[in-house]
């Protein structure tokens, strides 16, 4: 009883060690010949574990009883599908695939294809059919120590991997516009996922990346003039100017706006989202790069407002998902370069030197229709300044003979 119970260890641990793969191929159980070389080859220098199956329906069928026991799968490129025959097709191969792809919700599990095959090697149809880059000679050494290598390596990213399934419709949009952010948001991803994994997680730098990806969101926008180009000031985008397009409002540095008062490009929940990413903590930087100032007032929010929190940057990041995915179907209905130029409205706001009024000092003037008061001016050292008018009121200051009292000014 011990000797059977020792033998029941014994190959309990020889299987769950290490790397265990599943091997579907025609001719693996063969005693002798490549078979038997790949087998030891694989368990004595890489210590991988194989476990062979002639058929695809056999070994598929394992792998979805024994999901959480396996790193890879390695499928013949021809071969039998469900029975023992003399013709083989690459049938079973791709209904192993559609089984394999269809389980990376519950289990990402990479699979690759190794065949005695030459003409399919190099066959670049093929190579798209199963995937990029999973395609491996039988009978090249070279070939068959790189695909080892390669379900090594991963096995180690394997929560990478299964990230990018989970989140595949964002990432993928986000790659095709900008292959950095998609990889940054990926980070940020599989953190929530697998925080163990990633412990040295700074929210305060994550944040600042996350200003970046709605950077690369408003610059694809810009290219079909959904944002125009006002608000990328020499080819720079200003994300304030591009966030109050989106949602409406007047843009005072661009001097421009969206439609007719009511009016906005995105939906307020997409507004509010876009709201709390830009302007967390107060942080009033108008590019995803924040000053100085603003990198140590959001320090200190992540400090001591949420406690170092991780959550608030999580949730952001849920939030830059459905932006990214909404602002894909915007672009999709809305890709009329022309017919989104002709929605951005012009407005020609007034425009002075801010300059002193002789005798006066409690007011400055702008032009010949403003006046605006003194302490304003000091705290924004304005003087000699030219400055646009945003907001006045009628003066009703008898001191000062200037119809318009300017209330908003920027410069």
């Amino acid at each position: 009883m011990a000797g059977l119970w020792f033998e029941f260890v014994y190959q309990y641990n020889d299987i769950t060690m290490g790397y265990n793969v599943i091997w579907i191929d025609d001719q693996c159980m063969e005693q002798k010949g490549f078979a038997s070389s790949f087998i030891n080859r694989c368990e004595k220098r890489h210590g991988i574990h194989i476990t062979p199956f002639e058929l695809p329906i056999d070994g598929i069928s394992h792998l979805e009883q024994n999901l959480e026991q396996f790193h890879a799968v390695i499928l013949d490129a021809k071969g039998w599908h469900d029975k023992r025959g003399v013709a083989t097709t690459t049938y079973g191969m791709h209904e192993a695939i559609k089984k394999i792809e269809r389980l990376a919700y519950k289990k990402f599990v990479p699979y690759y294809i190794l065949t005695a095959q030459g003409d399919l090697v190099g066959d670049e149809e093929f190579a798209y059919s199963v995937g990029k880059d999973r395609v491996f000679y039988k009978y090249s050494l070279d070939d068959v120590e790189r695909l080892l290598k390669q379900i090594k390596d991963d096995t180690k990213n394997n929560s990478r991997w299964q990230t990018r399934v989970f989140y595949h419709k964002v990432l993928d949009y986000l790659s095709s516009i900008d292959k950095d952010a998609s990889e940054i948001l990926l980070d940020i991803l599989e953190t929530i996922h697998y925080p163990k994994e990633n412990s040295r997680f700074n929210p305060l730098l994550y944040y600042n990346q996350l200003r970046q990806i709605l950077e690369c969101v408003f610059t694809e926008a810009n290219k079909y003039q959904i944002i125009p180009d006002e608000c990328f000031p020499k080819g720079k985008v200003n994300i304030d100017q591009c966030y109050r397009y989106l949602i409406g409002n007047d843009c005072e540095v661009s001097e421009v706006r969206f439609g007719d008062s009511g009016d906005s490009v995105v939906p307020k929940h997409i507004g509010d989202m876009l709201s709390m990413i830009l302007y967390l903590g107060n942080t009033k930087s108008h590019f995803s790069k924040l000053s100085e100032r603003d990198s140590q007032k959001l320090d200190d929010y992540f400090r001591h407002d949420v406690g170092k929190s991780h959550y608030v940057v999580y949730s952001l990041t849920f939030q830059v998902c459905e932006i990214i995915i909404w602002m894909n179907e915007y672009i999709k209905e809305n890709h009329d370069k022309i017919a989104n130029s002709q929605k951005c409205k012009k407005i020609n706001y007034p425009k002075g030197v801010v300059e002193p009024i002789d005798g006066v000092a409690e007011f400055y003037h702008i032009g010949e229709k403003f006046c605006i008061e003194a302490n304003i001016v000091e705290k924004m050292e304005l003087v000699g300044r030219t400055v646009k008018v945003i907001r006045s009121t009628p003066n009703s200051n008898k001191d000062v003979n200037f119809p318009f009292m300017a209330k908003r000014v920027v410069r």
